[in-house]
This record gives C-alpha cells, structure tokens and sequence, in this order.
C-alpha cells in the first residue's frame, strides 16, 4: 500500500540508527548504584522515559512501513529496528528486569503502585530464553513479507483500484450492505490463504 510519507503523528525523541548510542543508554541504566527506595523510584522513571522513546520510534516507523510498503527508505528502516533494534531490547530489556528483582529496594516499594510491574518482571525473567531471540526475528521478518504482500495488494471497488487492507476495512462498515460487499470483494483472496494455511497445518500434523 502506498501513501504519502509523513512522521506528523509521531516523534523522532531517539536516533535508533546510532545503534552503539543507543546501548549506552541501556548500559548508563544498568551501570546506575541503587542505594534506596526514592534511587529505585527514579530508576525505574528512567528506564520508562528511555522504552517510551524507543517504542514510539519504532511504533512509528512501523506505521510508516504499513502505510507506505513500497518506499525503500522506509523499509530499510523498519527492518533496522526489527533485526537489530529489536533483539538489543529484548536483551537489555531482561538485564533490567534482573536489575530491578536483585534490587533489595524492591519489596519496600508500595505494592499497589507497583506490585504488578514486579510480579511481570519476575515473570519475564523465568521465560526469558537468550536463544529464542534469532527466531523472534525470524518470525518479525517473515510478517513484515506478509505485510509487504498484502500492502501491495489492490482490489476493485467503485470503479477504483483500492489497496487491500482499505477493502479489509470495509469489512467494519455500519452499513451491512457494504460489510456484504466487501466480504465477496475480499474472499477469492482470503480462500487460497486459508486453504493454503490449511494445508501447511494438515501436513504439520
């Protein structure tokens, strides 16, 4: 699908193309002596302000690629943060959690404020294996394929060629009518994805 580029909707708060920039940060966070509660407490407000830039860049760049599937520049950027902004914060991401569960300051916070997090964090880090990562990427690379397959499909409506994922979305209309018309536009796509899903799960079996 193609659309004009625009980064309006979102802010560019980090350059996640300075990847060794980008470690530091994480590293600066780890490398930080905890030694009370209120040292913990701006921590942990720390490492939020960091994940909150990084994922609105990444959301964004995402967003991006789904609008515009065609544009080079901008799928080189969102494979950049899938194949290597990705894996570095999920590594980092389970170096923090340990971080923060080794703290002896954590059982002091106030449990309704912050219970939850520390139970997530201990949860994350019982899951988290260091060899899944390759196929998390794997698995990201093979949806942005998808992605950029489905983008690039056009049906016709009205006597327009529409991209379809705006077909799909037709599917929500309030009008049943056009619900109904949307749904044949869209199945003899739909079919030969389903049966061809079908057929790889019956010989998986």
């Amino acid at each position: 699908m193609t659309q004009d580029k625009g980064h309006h909707y979102y802010q560019e708060l980090i350059n996640l193309q300075d990847v060794e920039g980008v470690e530091a940060q994480f590293q600066s966070l780890l490398e930080i002596s905890i030694e009370s509660v209120s040292d913990l407490e701006k921590w942990l407000k720390d490492e939020k302000d960091l994940m909150i830039k990084i994922d609105e860049a990444m959301t964004g760049h995402q967003v991006d690629f789904y609008r515009n599937t065609e544009d080079e520049e901008i799928k080189s950027t969102y494979l950049h943060d899938q194949q290597v902004i990705q894996p570095l914060l999920m590594k980092y991401k389970a170096k923090l959690n340990e971080k923060c569960c080794e703290s002896p300051y954590l059982n002091q916070l106030n449990e309704k404020r912050y219970g939850l997090m520390r139970r997530v964090r201990e949860s994350e880090i019982k899951l988290f294996r260091e060899e899944n990562i390759p196929l998390m990427v794997k698995e990201q690379e093979l949806c942005t394929k998808y992605s950029e397959i489905m983008g690039g499909l056009t049906v016709e409506w009205e006597g327009e060629e529409k991209p379809f994922p705006f077909i799909e979305s037709q599917l929500d209309h309030l009008d049943r009518a056009v619900r109904e018309k949307a749904y044949h536009a869209v199945s003899p796509i739909w079919m030969p994805l389903w049966m061809s899903s079908f057929d790889y799960a019956i010989k998986s079996l």
